[in-house]
């Protein structure tokens, strides 16, 4: 995710350093910029954090899932950080208040969770809390908005957020309508690829039930579930 978020900015001609621990990573990645030549003019790759933090405006954590290892990243970092530097995570997993929870940087801490491939699908869900900066998540959105991104800004902070929460919901049911023999895994995935998906690519589910007449579809779904 890291780097296809670096990559993604590249492309928009900003000035990218991507910090990374593993070498070997850094020197695969290294590579492939090679044959990128407009691409290789704006990203550099290190194993410095020093470096990476010297000059960045916007600091995008993609760090494993794994909360000691982002809390660790945020004390290193802390130190390094340029004044007035913004600090997002791209979890898809912690709540932002968990986070940001004793960091002197927290004012300031907000998530921009990109989708992968991060370069290619627009969507960036953007978390903050009550103490985040007024303004800051505004200007945050307008900037990924001035590269086609598609900033959708949460009221509250919650686990999951919104498309994984969506994405869960969806997969429950998959789940459970295989369990009751209802139907197998690739014609559930038939179903959803050859209708629910091409639709949903075109119109959300609250459009396409306003469509259909959303007080009959409540009222259905009410029955139904019962």
């Amino acid at each position: 995710m890291g780097d296809g978020i670096a990559w993604f900015f590249a492309r928009q001609k900003l000035a990218v350093t991507a910090y990374d621990i593993d070498r070997d990573k850094i020197i695969a990645s290294g590579n492939r910029l090679k044959s990128q030549e407009q691409i290789a003019k704006y990203l550099t790759y290190t194993s410095d954090l020093g470096a990476a933090m010297s000059e960045a405006d916007l600091i995008i954590e993609s760090a494993s899932e794994d909360l000691a290892i982002k809390r660790q990243l945020y004390s290193d970092i802390a130190p390094l950080l340029r004044k007035g530097a913004i600090v997002s995570s791209n979890t898809s997993t912690y709540p932002l208040a968990l986070l940001m929870s004793g960091q002197p940087f927290g004012s300031r801490m907000i998530i921009t969770h990109f989708f992968n491939p991060a370069d290619l699908i627009p969507l960036v869900e953007i978390v903050q809390h009550e103490n985040t900066m007024p303004g800051l998540v505004e200007d945050v959105a307008a900037f990924l908005r001035q590269f086609g991104e598609v900033p959708v800004v949460l009221k509250k902070d919650i686990n999951g957020f919104v498309a994984n929460r969506l994405q869960a919901a969806v997969l429950r049911e998959a789940c459970f309508l295989v369990e009751s023999g209802i139907a197998c895994v690739a014609d559930i995935d038939t179903v959803m690829t050859e209708s629910l998906g091409i639709r949903w690519a075109l119109n959300g589910p609250f459009c396409i039930a306003d469509l259909g007449g959303i007080g009959c579809l409540a009222k259905s779904v009410r029955k139904s579930f019962a």
